[in-house]
């Protein structure tokens, strides 16, 4: 198929409740895609993230590296533990960002690679799909991941525990959140790795938890407060407080 040596083109498509707004540049070697997926009945606007390509780890290493910026979101751990989104991730310059109700993909290929290009639009439509899915549990959860998790050698039943007591201390910390804030522990998704305990946090009213401080500062205020005596201590008491395993939380339903 013969083509412009330069050129770009842009279109709208409608995909379920999604409207996706594609454009496409191309020179003599390579093609830029830009997908701007924006979807309507959301019911408050993604926080603000992005997943970009780590340049330079990339080059040491030979292998993919990522950076991820912004707030973190049950959105935002999506896109960091699907598979779609990882394999959109291998473009050249990818990245994937959250902004507003958009869900942006960029990234570019060989010119002459056709399938490459199709493989981005079925990728694209994967990762929507992933996030109306989401979209159907009750709630979204902010995260919180307290510091100092190198005392706990890797007993993620103790640090489970030892997690569930510092939820009981933080409506008492984060004054500033709404007073309506609930805390839990729950298994986070790790790109680089196994998943891990963290602290998710969320409110029943959505707009409510729209309001809340941004990621850097509140966790700046809880590594204020956790002191290493309060570590110490909160890691003692942690060692009589049962509670559900790793096993059990990392099997356990999103709610």
């Amino acid at each position: 198929m013969k083509t412009l040596l330069k050129g770009e083109i842009s279109f709208i498509e409608d995909y379920n409740n999604w409207s996706v707004e594609v454009f496409i540049k191309w020179n003599k070697r390579r093609i830029q895609i830009t997908i701007k997926s924006r979807n309507s009945e959301l019911k408050s606007e993604f926080l603000s993230c992005a997943l970009t390509k780590a340049s330079l780890l990339t080059y040491i290493s030979r292998s993919d590296s990522f950076n991820f910026s912004g707030k973190k979101s049950k959105y935002s751990e999506l896109i960091l533990e699907s598979a779609a989104a990882q394999s959109l991730m291998n473009s050249r310059n990818a990245s994937i960002k959250l902004n507003g109700k958009y869900l942006i993909f960029n990234g570019g290929i060989k010119k002459n690679d056709v399938s490459s290009l199709s493989n981005i639009f079925k990728l694209n439509e994967i990762l929507i799909q992933e996030i109306d899915e989401l979209n159907k549990s009750k709630r979204g959860y902010g995260l919180l991941e307290p510091p100092l998790y190198e005392p706990f050698d890797n007993d993620l039943d103790l640090l489970i525990s030892y997690l569930e007591l510092i939820c009981k201390e933080l409506p008492n910390v984060l004054t500033d959140f709404p007073k309506n804030t609930k805390y839990t522990v729950l298994a986070v998704g790790n790109p680089h790795g196994p998943p891990y305990p963290a602290i998710g946090f969320y409110c029943d009213n959505p707009k409510d938890f729209d309001i809340l401080p941004d990621s850097y500062g509140f966790e700046e205020v809880v590594e204020n407060w956790l002191t290493e005596d309060k570590i110490k201590r909160f890691k003692l008491e942690a060692e009589n407080h049962k509670t559900k395993s790793w096993e059990e939380l990392k099997n356990a339903k999103p709610e």
